[in-house]
Order: structure tokens, then sequence, then C-alpha cells
């Protein structure tokens, strides 16, 4: 279902000139004759200015005596587009006199208002409007230049879900520089859309002359042409290449190098009118596209939005085109935002100030404003010239940003502003903002002298605070340079939150609520159709409630309670479903007839109500007798016609027919036979002029009618020209978006169609050459046409048309009858009312040859889709018209065959190929625009199990969805009486469409038969579908009752290339076979039920039937809650029995025979275990029979068998504990509620449990199978155990699914009406919310909880208890755990990290876990943890400093605790860019350690570790940067260094090697085992990276690292920078060590970017993952990866390492090392001379790394090629190369 349309569709009406005419939706119905009068404050003259709007609210003008509601019309001379009466936004959609006039004068302007129940009592009032000369209004969304210019260069950003997007050619599409050339739009087949000129640069075209001047559509198409398609700029141009219908599939990627999405649609499909131009497709994307020029919202006039085809580019202009998939991004207040500047000059002397703003996504007029606000809570960052990220910059304060320029080198640069979910994993979709952009250029010269200034931030002061006078800040440099003064606070109170307090202060005040209107009645009734939406127009348009002053009310402040007895009981207070597209009319809807009432209230906070409401008294009719309006506007001749009414009836066939005229059927316009008084006496059946259109009125029951149109002979005098007409379902639709018609008020508008396109010889296509079809799939009729007539050169074909607007959608088609051209198909065309004509254009195309070749025992259909679930057959070219498609085949002498078919540019083709031996194949043949060939086989690779239920071949996206479901439309119990033959569909979900938005569909293979087991003697007749096999079925009953199963095979869609909505889609899964019972005729049927109930919250009212539904409820039923529960209504006592069906993978029925069903608890209990034995043995279907006096009856209840897996969430891996939090995840589940095209468009699945009475929440994607649902719930601490039990049962109860849909109104009937027209596209969607299917009870074991008494026992290196240790412990978030006093500390499982120190040793930390294994450790009920403490020798540090030596570069050279203390405080006190080298391994005793470095004094030096490892390093800190070094500058450079020990901050950065590293900063060669803990950054080598400039190479980290904050980053190596966005350049590094973070984390890092090459980390290392950047490595890959890491690393053969590769430098058996230091120097190559030469005698391991050339002697050659080596002569050994 294409709802997606529908926003996109209500952003183009709001782009629209002028609003439509005004309508009032009411709930009274037409009373007795009344009058309306002029209120005498009304005002008879009034001022504005140019382009400023005068509002008038018609309710202070005109009052109805019996509160009816009126509509308006307005007459005077010269008045604009924009002066008309509409609903007013701001005021609840209240009707308004809008005056907006171009040119200064008076204007008298006469409104008319009328009763809608009696347009014969009007009342009219005149008005004269004084307009003075004025300003433009905001000259940003106007003021168009018209002159011509052959090119215009424009700055472009393109994004989708705030992402630039990348091109073809790499290019980042932000903020780039595009040359648009002016070209000739009928190139591109887009000459209706020609720009011609305006007055002044806006409002309507005043000629027929082009403006000569590149649009924003020459951009668009250009940029999809070049950067999309990757065409030249001359083939776009030139028309080379025809960008509009033009596939997409060329591949999409945003500057991240992401696939933001499948560009698997068109890359542009534009429909509308000029003016009025509408993108369907965009860059392969859907239709959710806003595009901005300036940043502002473009404007034609006030309320008239400027689309592409009317924008006009200037020299510089900033064009930002956005695409979102989140249908929210309307509703955030602003989809663009921008700095306050897009170009900014800095230098390197002076920080450069900014800010981030956006500009409203609607008109003033609409609410929104003339200027920029400010925008917050973006994710800034700095990228260089090239658009690679440099740094991430914080704000200030609210909108306000500095950037540091001292350290940027002068050149280029752009800042760029995202939403804060932009590129986040699994956070895209919630994105909501356009990217700003804007461009920096530093250089470094002399300071601005800040010549030109502006006030900002000025405030005013409020009741507890303070107000500014504002700060003076330069225009030219963005630099403050005054500050402004205090204004002192005014003591006034305000609370516009309404919660009863101040909302500065807080002090205590009066909560308001809103009230009735006056003059609104207090009760009103109704009257509409079973299962038809009741629009409640004047609720939503705030006629109903009045807001308190300073607040507005929308649907979200109003509540009702719902009673259906009559006001005896009620239900519980409900809110309206949220509009996802925020336009639609809240509604109510009834599917049972009967009298409901329903009480409003409205509150601004949810919390306080009105306490004087609004109660409707709706009766729900399933044939109600009503007064129908019609509205019958001119036909081309420019006259009224007649219309006459019929009945329908239907052919031998089942096709309706026209039936007979309803003679005599129209009445006055006050509903009776009489002609009102002081209506001059008039004929009904010729209708009255009223308001410009011709009335006619009749009383009707509801029903199906068809109606026929006749336009007046000029020749004759009579009606006898055929207009044609169509058929109706009375009352119609109404407008949920609240525009003019539906329901009982019918426009009829004349629509004339003719192709746009001419024949070969360039002459126009006459009436006997072509002909045209209208279908409206909404009313499932044909539109019938009228005669054709000429119109100038061209001949067109009327048709009076139901101008429903987006409740009656058409799809026309201009078939040619001329070989050699082919028909084009115009889908979702709309109409909307008036009383002129309208026209609608399509063309005929040349037809283009598809040649198609398949195995010659194969059957190959070509089909077309005419609408949703309306697809035919068609047959190859072939000289005997007569022959059927299998005759049509040329037979070839390879085995194959041949057939010829013409086709069109259309992309609804599909195909499908089935063989005795193979899963039929199927395929989306898409457009075809020239002669084409295509050859199928059945290839090995080819399924050939059409009973698979495997789902592992499964498209990219359809792999997350596909259910297997099916579902059968006989009846919603299952079962249904027929007294006739009766066509019975079946349906597969997930469907086999080609997109969530093209909904090009086939079917599968489907099976029908009778259940042996229970008998029947229908006749089944399989019917093929459209592109299906036996999807459907005539049943004739027999004279028994039947029972019937269907099921599918498995379908090969796309063989060969998946891609996203492709597959090998699975059989049915046997549980969801169809089953259905069709009543013989010879049989008695009753009228007793079973009541099945589905899951909901006490209290919750639903608008679905409270019958449970065969085809949408599931009783999901597990191993211990396995009852169906059911009460039977019947007349006298029933006999109640059931059958259980299940079916085998092989689809063989099994039943238990008919059982008696015994009667429990007031109802009956009926045992799902049987299921255990039947079938496949999860599930199937329950038939109820009931029999009672009346007769027999069914009802058929599917049932589905749930498995499920807990996991601990707290304590990964161990028993489940009170207090734990557990995830449980789904096996067996079924949605019900599909995406159906044309039917149901789910947007919110919500399943709910409690434990303990606290509710959970779990949430569905979109479309996602239900088994992907998971829910986290918490274990109550309370919970009870029997004494002596050590397990409990925890039951999770309370079940349901909540979910939210746009739909029909009464979208679970929607099912069971469908006939072979199938449905159409849904722009009158409305939200639905409902509950489905029965949710068993789940249970969980529950252990005990387990503390242990834990007591660390500190030993020496003998294994001596050492006393007078001191001991700290701490939990996974850094917390200090007090022991009690006898030292001993209770520990429940969890990991903890302990220190451990007593002088004289070297302290020791680490951690531990405990866990159920840790039992085993327990001795007399305490476990001891024993921990070695090594005793300290000279070496070791004592926390204090000695300067270390200096070599003689300046070097210092670090070989102790004390020297590299020294250096630490050294960089801290200022010494920033100090080099050191250590000269030793350095134990630091775990002596609480100062990181080197902070971010008042970054370390910018060089440090070599020389392979050596700091050792035990120590730090539990609150304090930001913890790590050995805190804070690396932007020259840094740290090497060759290993780090152990532990690193515990509450604070922000902390990592092994380093905490933190600015831009330019470089880490090599270094490893860490360390663990890590930090709050926010946290990191094995190094936590906070700003950027890719800075490089961690040749790295890897052994260590826990943990981001224990809730908006944490975690990385293995490094974390990242300021976003996720941002973050370090990573080269050969390797991570196997946990990853654990709340927040975003990953096995390698947090950034999301692309700068990660060559790295590795092992598997399962990181939870949870969110960066998933590197390539995941098992145990046993990872120990061998040393080779492919690069020869920075070893393999760790000396088990140094837990095997897992190390750095060169710590081998100790390194080729040339000869002493085994770790660095190869002279020393190595004399040690071998002086054993050559018996100065001394080497061990054989040194000799061992002394054969350096490779053969078996050690000789000088082996000490001469080490100094080789040494001297950079050669850069390897012979024996490394052997």
């Amino acid at each position: 279902m294409r709802y997606k349309r529908l926003v996109s569709f209500l952003l183009a009406l709001a782009l629209l000139a002028g609003l439509l005419p005004a309508v009032t939706l009411g709930a009274s119905a037409a009373d007795a004759a009344h009058t309306i009068t002029v209120s005498a404050d009304a005002p008879a003259a009034a001022e504005t200015t140019q382009g400023i709007q005068y509002l008038l609210a018609m309710s202070d003008v005109f009052t109805d005596s019996e509160q009816h509601e009126m509509t308006y019309t307005l007459s005077g001379e010269n008045l604009s587009s924009q002066t008309k009466i509409a609903e007013n936004k701001d005021d609840g959609n209240a009707m308004y006199l809008f005056v907006v006039q171009p040119n200064v004068g008076e204007y008298a302007l006469t409104i008319t208002a009328a009763c809608t129940g009696d347009e014969t009592v009007t009342a009219s009032h005149t008005i004269t409007i004084t307009v003075k000369e004025g300003k433009d209004g905001d000259p940003r969304q106007y003021n168009y230049d018209e002159t011509d210019a052959s090119s215009v260069t424009v700055y472009v950003t393109v994004s989708s879900d705030g992402m630039p997007l990348m091109g073809k050619d790499g290019t980042i599409l932000a903020h780039l520089p595009v040359t648009v050339p002016y070209f000739d739009l009928a190139n591109q087949g887009l000459e209706k859309f020609y720009r011609y000129q305006t007055k002044d640069g806006r409002g309507e075209y005043i000629n027929s002359t082009i403006v000569r001047r590149p649009t924003a559509l020459h951009l668009y198409l250009y940029l999809l042409g070049v950067y999309y398609l990757g065409y030249s700029p001359e083939e776009v141009t030139s028309g080379a290449v025809r960008i509009p219908g033009h596939a997409g599939n060329a591949g999409v990627s945003n500057m991240n190098d992401d696939t933001p999405y499948t560009d698997n649609l068109k890359a542009l499909n534009i429909t509308g009118n000029p003016t009025s131009l509408y993108m369907q497709q965009f860059w392969g994307h859907d239709e959710n596209l806003m595009y901005y020029r300036n940043h502002v919202y473009p404007l034609m006039g006030v309320n008239w939005g400027s689309t592409a085809d009317y924008i006009l580019l200037s020299e510089g202009d900033t064009i930002d085109v956005a695409m979102f998939s989140n249908w929210d991004f309307y509703k955030e207040g602003g989809a663009f935002v921008a700095f306050d500047q897009d170009s900014y000059k800095a230098t390197t002397k002076a920080n450069l100030t900014f800010r981030t703003v956006q500009y409203a996504t609607k008109s003033v007029a609409d609410g929104g404003s003339e200027m920029f606000e400010p925008v917050t809570g973006l994710n800034v960052i700095l990228y260089d010239e090239d658009w690679k990220a440099l740094d991430g910059i914080a704000p200030e304060e609210g909108n306000q940003y500095t950037l540091d320029t001292s350290e940027l080198a002068p050149g280029t640069y752009y800042l760029m502003a995202l939403d804060p979910n932009a590129g986040e994993t699994g956070k895209t979709s919630r994105a909501c903002k356009a990217p700003a952009t804007a461009i920096v250029t530093v250089t470094g010269g002399e300071a601005c002298k800040h010549e030109k200034t502006e006030v900002r931030d000025a405030k005013a002061a409020t009741c507890g605070a303070d107000g500014y006078t504002g700060d003076t800040w330069c225009t030219v440099c963005n630099q403050k340079i005054k500050t402004g003064e205090t204004i002192p606070a005014t003591g006034a109170h305000t609370d516009e939150n309404q919660d009863g307090k101040c909302d500065v202060c807080g002090a205590a005040m009066a909560t308001a609520v809103p009230t009735r209107k006056a003059g609104y009645p207090a009760e009103s009734s109704g009257v509409v159709k079973t299962g038809m939406a009741y629009l409640l127009g004047d609720l939503q348009g705030g006629r109903v409630f009045a807001p308190v002053d300073g607040q507005k009310l929308n649907y979200t402040n109003y509540y009702y309670e719902r009673s259906a007895d009559g006001g005896a009981t009620w239900s519980a207070k409900q809110s309206f479903p949220e509009a996802t597209f925020g336009a639609t009319t809240i509604c109510i809807t009834e599917n049972t007839a009967g009298t409901y009432i329903y009480r409003f209230y409205a509150s601004h906070d949810g919390v306080h109500f009105s306490t004087d409401t609004w109660t409707l008294t709706l009766t729900v009719s399933d044939d109600p007798v009503m007064d129908f309006s019609f509205y019958v506007g001119r036909d081309y001749t420019g006259g009224y016609p007649l219309i006459r009414l019929y009945s329908v009836d239907k052919d031998a066939d089942g096709s309706e027919i026209l039936g007979d005229e309803l003679q005599n059927i129209f009445l006055y316009s006050n509903f009776t036979d009489t002609c009102p008084d002081g209506t001059e006496e008039y004929d009904p059946n010729a209708g009255l002029l009223t308001n410009g259109y011709q009335m006619f009125y009749a009383r009707l029951t509801a029903g199906r009618y068809a109606y026929r149109a006749f336009a007046k002979n000029a020749v004759t005098g009579e009606y006898d020209i055929p207009l044609g007409g169509m058929t109706l379902d009375l009352p119609t639709d109404s407008n949920v978006d609240g525009l003019t018609g539906g329901g009982t008020n019918l426009y009829l508008q004349c629509v004339s169609f003719y192709p746009s396109t001419q024949k070969l010889d360039k002459t126009a296509f006459t009436d006997d050459e072509y002909h045209v079809v209208v279908d409206c799939p909404i009313m499932k009729c044909k539109a019938q046409m009228g005669d054709a007539y000429t119109d100038g050169d061209t001949d067109k074909y009327p048709a009076m048309l139901y101008a429903g607007g987006n409740a009656c959608l058409y799809i026309y088609y201009l078939y040619p009858e001329l070989e050699g051209y082919t028909f084009s198909q115009n889908p979702n065309a709309t109409f909307q009312p008036g009383s002129g004509t309208a026209s609608r254009s399509g063309q005929i195309s040349t037809a283009s040859q598809l040649t198609v070749t398949v195995p010659e025992d194969a059957e190959f259909g070509l089909y077309f889709q005419w609408n949703n679930f309306n697809s035919s057959l068609l047959l190859p070219e072939w000289p005997d018209a007569e022959a059927p498609n299998e005759e049509r085949w040329q037979h070839n002498d390879d085995g194959t065959k041949t057939a010829h078919y013409s086709v069109g540019s259309s992309d609804s083709y599909t195909w499908r190929m089935s063989g005795d031996d193979h899963v039929t194949q199927g395929g989306w043949l898409g457009s075809v625009s020239s002669d084409q060939e295509m050859t199928l086989t059945f290839a090995a690779d080819t399924a050939e199990d059409r009973h698979s239920h495997d789902f592992s071949k499964l498209g990219t996206i359809t792999t997350d969805r596909d259910e297997a479901d099916l579902q059968v439309n006989l009846d919603p119990s299952g079962f249904k009486a027929l007294t006739e033959t009766t066509r019975v569909r079946a349906y597969r979900h997930w469907q086999l469409i080609n997109s969530d938005t093209a909904n090009i569909m086939v079917e599968p293979d489907y099976h029908w038969d009778i259940l042996d087991s229970l008998g029947g003697d229908a006749v089944i007749k399989e019917v093929n579908g459209g592109n299906g096999s036996s999807n459907w079925a005539d049943i004739a009953p027999g004279a028994q009752d039947s029972f019937i199963y269907v099921q599918y095979d498995a379908m090969d869609m796309n063989h060969g290339n998946y891609g996203s909505h492709g597959g090998l889609y699975p059989a049915t899964n046997p549980e969801r076979t169809g089953v259905i019972v069709v009543g013989g005729t010879e049989v008695t049927h009753g009228t007793a039920d079973a009541q099945v109930s589905f899951s909901r919250p006490d209290g919750a009212a639903t608008t679905r039937l409270a019958d449970w539904d065969y085809n949408y409820d599931t009783w999901f039923y597990t191993g211990t809650d396995n009852q169906l529960h059911f009460t039977v209504s019947s007349t006298g006592t029933a006999k109640v029995s059931y059958c259980m069906v299940g079916f085998t993978d092989a689809f063989q029925p099994q039943s238990t025979g008919w059982l008696p069903a015994e009667p429990s608890d007031g109802g009956y209990t009926v045992s799902l275990q049987h299921f255990d034995s039947l079938g496949n043995g999860r599930g199937g279907t329950v038939i109820l029979r009931m029999q009672d006096t009346t007769g027999v009856s069914y009802r058929l209840v599917r049932a589905a068998k749930v498995t499920y897996e807990v996991e601990n969430l707290s304590h990964t891996g161990d028993p489940i504990m009170p207090g734990d939090t557990v995830r449980v995840s789904f096996d067996g589940l079924y949605r019900s509620v599909n995406k159906i095209s044309g039917i149901f468009n789910p947007t919110t699945f919500e399943l709910f449990y409690s434990v303990g009475g606290t509710a959970a929440k779990g949430n569905l994607g979109q479309y996602q199978k239900m088994d992907n649902a998971t829910i986290d719930l918490t274990i109550p601490e309370d919970l009870g155990f029997v004494d002596g039990a050590e397990t409990a049962l925890c039951t999770v109860d309370s079940g349901y699914l909540h979910g939210s849909m746009y739909s029909a109104a009464n979208p679970f009937g929607f099912l069971y009406s469908m006939t072979d027209q199938g449905v159409g596209t849904n722009f009158n969607a409305v939200t639905t919310d409902y509950y489905i299917s029965r949710w068993a009870d789940l249970h969980i074991e529950v252990n005990k909880k387990i503390s242990y008494t834990v007591k660390i026992e500190p030993q020496d290196e003998s294994g001596a208890a050492l006393s007078g240790a001191s001991v700290a412990i701490y939990n996974d978030s850094g917390v200090l755990i007090v022991p009690d006093e006898t030292g001993s500390y209770t520990l429940s499982y969890g990991t903890y990290y302990y220190q451990i120190t007593k002088g004289g040793c070297i302290a020791r930390s680490g951690s531990f876990t405990l866990n159920a294994a840790s039992a085993g450790e327990l001795e007399d009920g305490v476990l001891t943890k024993t921990f070695e403490l090594e005793a300290a020798d000279a070496s070791a540090w004592n926390g204090k400093q000695q300067a270390p030596k200096q070599d003689a570069s300046g070097c210092y050279l670090i070989g102790t605790g004390e020297e590299l203390a020294w250096f630490a405080a050294a960089v801290n006190n200022g010494e920033t860019s100090i080099s050191g080298k250590l000269t030793a391994d350095i134990e630091l005793a775990g002596v609480a350690w100062t990181p080197i470095g902070t971010s008042a004094n970054p370390y910018k030096g060089t440090f070599d570790g020389c392979g050596h490892v700091v050792k035990n390093l120590f730090i539990h800190s609150a304090s930001d940067d913890q790590g050995l070094f805190g804070y690396l500058g932007t020259s840094a450079g740290i090497a060759r260094l290993g780090v152990t020990g532990s690193i515990i901050t509450t604070g922000q950065h902390a990592g092994g090697v380093a905490a933190c590293a600015r831009n330019g900063a470089a880490i090599s060669e270094c490893f860490s085992t360390a663990d890590v803990i930090a709050a926010k950054w946290a990191g094995g080598i190094c936590g906070f990276t700003q950027s890719y400039i800075v490089t961690i190479t040749n790295c890897y980290n052994t260590g826990a690292v943990t981001a224990s904050g809730a908006d944490g980053f975690a990385g293995g190596i490094s974390a990242c920078g300021a976003s996720s966005m941002l973050g370090a350049s990573l080269t050969n590094c390797y991570n196997a060590g946990t990853v654990t973070a709340v927040g975003t984390c990953g096995s390698l890092t947090a950034y999301k970017s692309q700068n990660v090459t060559n790295s590795y980390y092992l598997s399962g290392t990181c939870r949870n993952a969110t960066g998933t950047k590197g390539t995941a490595k098992t145990e046993a890959e990872l120990k061998a990866l040393a080779p492919t890491l690069g020869e920075a690393f070893r393999s760790d053969t000396g088990s140094i390492n837990n095997g897992y590769p190390i750095l060169s430098w710590q081998a100790t058996d390194l080729l040339g090392d000869v002493n085994g230091d770790g660095d190869i120097n002279t020393l190595d190559a004399a040690l071998l001379y002086a054993h050559v030469n018996g100065r001394i005698k080497l061990s054989e391991a040194q000799l061992a790394r002394g054969r350096v050339n490779g053969d078996e002697e050690v000789s000088t050659l082996d000490a001469a090629l080490i100094y080789a080596y040494v001297n950079g002569r050669i850069s390897k050994f012979p024996a490394e190369s052997k």
C-alpha cells in the first residue's frame, strides 16, 4: 500500500496556490428551516498592506440559529487567488476570510454564508478592504529573477536521513558548487513544466513567455543525470537520455560510504501539473522529499508554495534537497537547518563563533515565521576541503559554537551540522533534519576591525529570571565585541505547560482547563453507515472546545469515553492515535450496527480535563436512509449537464451492469416534494443552479448506485450528448484531510482525457485511433466514457467523474487502436471538487518488442498489473488472434521455445515460469523502453522442493519480514453457509512485491482440497487470479458441510538476483495452512457462536469487531499455557465439539476427529496439547462446532505454539535471579497484520507484558516479522520462593499486542469484500489502533539470589599471607564496594575490579568474575580469592619523581617509575613538547598514576617505548582523560610501548595508552592488556580520538573495555570523537578484549566511518555492537593472523600473549636480536664476531637468533648482515625469505 505517498501529496497540497474551497464537517444532520444572521459587530471596513494578510473569522460575522454548519462563498472584483475563504490552521481549522492583495486600492468583498443542511438559508455581508502600500513580506521566499541566463552556479546539498549523499563519481554532495545550464525541458519530455513570466517575480503566470533561465527542475534533472546515473552533462541537457522514468538501481551511498536505502525505484518519477509538480520518486527513493532555497521555504505567494518547475535559480543560491525514511520529518518543526552564514572568513589569530538556526517548514500564513530561529542538539563537525572529518564542535551555549582556528592551517574547511540520529546504526530512520553546511576560509592575516555589528541574544525578563539587553557581534568575523547588561526579573508568573506551577519559579498556580465554546451544543447526534469513518471535523477544527489563553488545541488534546449500552457503562478515557502524516481528520468507526454514545473532553496535559463535555450520539446502520446532494459542475460545452440515477444489476457472469433508471428520484433542496418557501419553482430533475453548481437532491438508502450525465445539444436543445458516469457506493468516504466533498456531498466533474503525444507522422491521434479506460478501484468500477469531441486539433473523451479528492483515486489508460503503439498507465489521479471542467493527458508510446525464450517444457506467462491484486495475462504476438497462450510460441531446435510480446515502458509487468520438476520462478520485469530479449532457464542451482520451508535465501529486506503466512477471505469466523458458487481468495504474507512503494506483486502456486477425515462434497474450481496459480477458488456448496484447506508452494523470485525483495520464498508454514468450512445446502445452519477473546488491556476500546477473526487473530500457546478458553452463545442448550487439524511439512492433513468440549468455569476449555502429535507439532486450526435448536454453526481458531528463550542481560550466561534484567525472544509468533498493498500500512507494533504488576514494552520495526520482537523485563526482587526451593517460576502475564496503521476506516473488513478488481492506492487513510491475538503467559525459571561471601587474601611469592595489605573492590561502574566489619565482601554475580597494595610490594590490580561456577570455590561458605603480590625491588616505583638524563638531542632517557613520573609532571606543568625514550620496562607497582598531558597542557612531543612495557599502571579517578597518557596534542607520537594494569574513571575519556588524542596525534606499535572503564569514551588503546587525522597503526588490545554511561562510546582499539561520526584511522590493528557499552560500541571502534584498514577483532567480543568496522575472526583465525597484519607483527610462538599475534619488538626470539633485549643493534653483530673468533660462547638460543643468513652455520657473514640491517642497507634478513 503506497501510504507514503500520502505525506508527499499533503506536502504538495501545502505548496499549492490557495487552499481549497472551504468546508466544515459537523456532527448534526439538516434540521428544519431557520436563519443565518450577520453579527452587529461584523466589520464593514478594514485596512491591510500589500503582502500582509488580513484575517476575519467567519464565526465573528455569521451565526446559524440552529448551530448548523455553514459554507461560504466570496465575490468581488480584481481579487487575487490568495484572497479566499479557507480553514485557518492556527485557529483549529476554523473558517476565515484571508485577504492578500498585491496592489494598492480598495476592494469590496461580499461574503455569502449558506447552511449546509438547507442551502436556501443564506445571509450576506460586504466588507471594504483598503490595501495600503507595504513591504513584500519575506523576500527570501519570493522575488525570483526572471531575466534569461544560460547558466547559474548554485550550492547544493543532497541528503538522505540527514546525511549527505555521495555521487557516482565519489563527489560529496554537500555545499557542492554546481553550474546548472539552461536547456529545453522538452528534451526531457517536460515541456508542460516550462517556467513562464509572472508579475514582480511571484504569483501566477501572466503570459506564455518562457523564462529561459535554469529552474530547480533543471538542477534536479542535472544532478540525477550526472551524479546519480553517471551520464555526461551533454547527455542530460540534450535529452540523449531521459531522466524521468529512468530506472534507478544505480547504487547510492552517503558520505560515510554507507548505503542509506535500496534505490530500486525510478531515478525520477514526475506527476502533477505546472506549479504543482510532484516528484513521486527521486534518486531511486520514495516520496518523502523536500527542498529549500537559501534555507527558506520557497513560495509563489502567501499560502502558495513553489515547486521545482517554478523556482528560478540565481547566482550563489543554496539549494538543500532532503529525503527521509522517517514519516515524522514534517512534524519536527524544521526539516532543514542552517548556519547563520553560508560562508565564513576567519583568521588563525581569532576564533570563529557561529550559530545553528532553522526556518519553519511552513509559510507565514500557516504558522511559520519570517525569521530564522535557534536550533540546538545537533552534531556539528569540522571537515577539511576533501570532506574528511576533523573535529566535533560542542556548543558553548544553546545554539552558539566557537571554532578554535589557532591550530588550523590556512585553507578551506567545511562546517556541517547533523541530526543526532544521522548515520547512527539503527537510528538513521529517526533522523528528521537535513544537514546544514557552510564553507570556512581561514587565512593567517590580521584580525577583523569589527566595522559591521548586530545585537544578539536579547531577551525579556520573566518573574524568576532576569532579562538581557543582548550582546553586540561583528557580522564580518562573527565575533562578540560587547557584552550586554542584565534586565531585572519582573515577578509575573506564567504556566504555559499547565502543570499548576509557574514555568520559571515553580510557584503554585491554579490549573486552567479548556472549556466548551459558547454556543456549541453540549449534545449532538449523527448517522453513519456501518464500517465507515465518522469524521470529527468540528472537534479537530477547533469548533467545540476553547483552549486556555496562550495555549492551543489539536487532536492530541482530545479524549473520549464510549458507551455501547445507552450510557449505563463507559470505557476508560481514550486518546486518538498519533497521525504520522499530521493532516488526517480524527474519526471514529463502528463495525456493528447500533447506537453509541461518545463523551469528549479536552486537556492540555492529559491530567486535567475540561469539566464541560461534548456528547455525540451516533446511530450506526447497515442501510441508513440519507440525504444526498449532487454538486454538478459545468461540462465541456460550458453548460450544466443533467444527471440520471440508476440501480445496479449483475449479469449472468456476476459482472455489474446498468439497471433501471430511478424515476422521479430527485427532490427539492429541502429534500421534500415541496418547493421551499422563497424559492422560485423549478424542476428538481433539471437541478437548481446554486453557487456555481447545478444541484440535485435525493433521499436514498445507502447502497450502490450508478449515474450518467448528459450535455445539452446546441442543435436540438435536448440533453442527449453522453458524458458518461460511474457507479458509486453511497455514502462515499469523506476526505480525511478535511477537504471538500465526500459522505453525502457528491461533487461531479467533467474530465476530458487526451493523448499528450503524437503519432510517428507528427499528427494527432483521432478518436477512432485510441480509446480511454478510467478505473476507479475505490468504487470497484470502470467509468463510462462519454462520446468523443474535438477541442481545437485534439480529439478528447469526456467522463463525468466523482471528484472525491484523496478519497477517490483513479487509474486511467489511453489505448491505441493502431499497431506499433502501446497504452500508458496513469495511476493515482485525483480530482478536487470544483464547478469547472478538468482535463488529463497521457502518453501513447511506440511499443517495444520483448522476446522471451524459455525451456520447451516450461509454462511461461507475462502479466500486467492494473491495480493491487488485479493483473492479467498478456498474450504473445501471433497471427491467429484467437490462439491460446500455449500455442503462440515458436519451438526451437535446442530444447527451448520463443515468444514475442508487445510491451510499453511501464514498470507494472511481472512474469512467472513453471516446470514439472522445479519451484516456480517469477520476477518483476521493470520498464522496457526499447526492444529487449529475456532468456530464462532452470539452472543447476534452481530449487526443486516445492514444499521448502527454508527461509535462508530471501532478499536483504524480506529476510526480516517473511513469515510464510496465509489468509483466506471467506469470513472472519472461517465459516460461511453458501447458497451459490462463490469466489474465495487466498493471500500470501509477506507479499511478493518488488518494493514497499511500487507494490508490483506476484502470487505463488496454491492448492485447495477437502479434508478427507472430515469430508464434504463442495465443488472446488481453482482459478488463476492474475499472476498467481490457483490463488482463487470458485466454490460451489454441496449438500453437506465441507471442510477445505489451502496452502501454497515455494516461489523463486528474481532467481540469481535476489536483491532486497527477491528470494526463494518458502511454502506455507504448515501450521498456517488455511482451513475454511463451507456450509452445505441440505444442512440447517444455526446462530450459535463461540466467543473467543483476543488480548487487550482492561478498559481499552477498539474499533475492530470484538469477535475473533480467523485470519488476524492467533491463539498463541506454550508448553505451560496451552488451554483454549471460550464461551458459547446459543438458543437453548448447545452441543459443543471440536476438531483440531494440523499439517505435516509435506502438507498432509492430520486431525483429532470430533471431540466433545466439556464445560468449565462458565465456558469451555480445550487442551491444545493435541497439536503436539498432529502435523508438524506447531499448531494449526481448531474447528469449534456448535449445535443448538437453530442448527449447526462453526467458528475456527488458529493456534500456534510458541517457544521462547530468556537471556540474562544483567549477567550473561548465568542463572537468572531476582533483580536481573532479562530479554525474552520468541519463535513461532505471527504478526497477521502485514503490509498489504492498498489495505494495511502498519506503522507501530508494540508487544506488552507484565511481570510483578510492572508493564514492559517491546517494539517491533515496521514490517518486521513477529519473531524479531523481544521484550526486556526485570525479575522482581521480592519474588517468592517456596520454603526449601532453590528455584521459582516467575509468571510473565497480561500480554497483548497493540498496533496502529494507516488504512481504510474498517481495515479488518476489507479483506472479505475484495473483488476481482483488487484495491487501489489509499490516499484517504485514517489512523487505526487495534489489538490482535491472544498472548500466552510466560514462565521464567528464577534461581534464588546468590551472594557470595568473598574474602580477599593477598599473598607473597611464597604463598604466605600478607597482613596489612589494603584492598579496594569496584563494581563495573567504578563504584567502590565497602567490606563488612570482618573485611569480607558480600558480592552477587558480576565482574569486579580490584587493587591490592602493600608497602614493599608491587600493587596488584585486575578483575574477577563471580558466576554460578564460582560456587565450586566455596569452602565453609566463603569464597576466597588469593592474589600474589611480588616483592618490590629497586625498580618498582615509589610514587616519587626524579629527573632523567637526556641524550645529545635533548630526549629524556627514562628507565624508572620515578623518571616517568617526573616526565609526566614536566609535561603537565607546560613543557608539552619534550620527548622521551624508555630504556627499560617500567614497574609502576600499582601506585596511583597521574597521566601524562592534560587538556590544558596536551602532550605534543614524541615518546618511544623502545620495545618496553609500563607495568601495573593503576588509575581510579573521577576525572576526565585517564590513561598512561591523558591528553595527546596535535603533533604527539607514541610508539613501541606496552601497558598493563587497570584504569577506572567515572569521568570521560580513558584508554590503555592514551585517554584523548587530538588531530595529528599518532600511536604505533603499541599494545594494552589493561582493563579500561570510563563513563563516556573508553578505548583499549585510546579513548577519545578527534578525527581520522589521529592515526593508530600496528596496535592491539586484549584488555576489557567498558563505557559505563548511558550515552557512552566504547571501542576495542579506540572509541570515537565528539560523535560516532568522528574517529581515528586504524591500520593493521586487532582487538581480542571484551567491549561493553550501554550506548554505542564496536569491537574495534565506535566510529561509523570507513577509515579502518586491515584490522580485525575476535568474534563475540562486543555484544550488541553498533559499530561494525573491521573484520571478525574466530579465535583460531585471529591467532594465525600475524602475516596478514604485516611486518610489525609476529606469531606468538612463545605464548606470551595467549597465542594471539604479538608485536615484533615483543618477540624474545627476534631474528638478529642475539642478546634478546628486543632491539637489533651493533652489539648483536659484535657478539657474533666474538663467538666466531672464540672470545665468548653464546647459548643455543642466542645462536638461533644469530643465524640470519638462513644456513645452519654461524659465521662472520651473519654478523655482517646484522651490520647492514642496522645501517639500513637491507630491510630484512635472507632467513626471513626462506
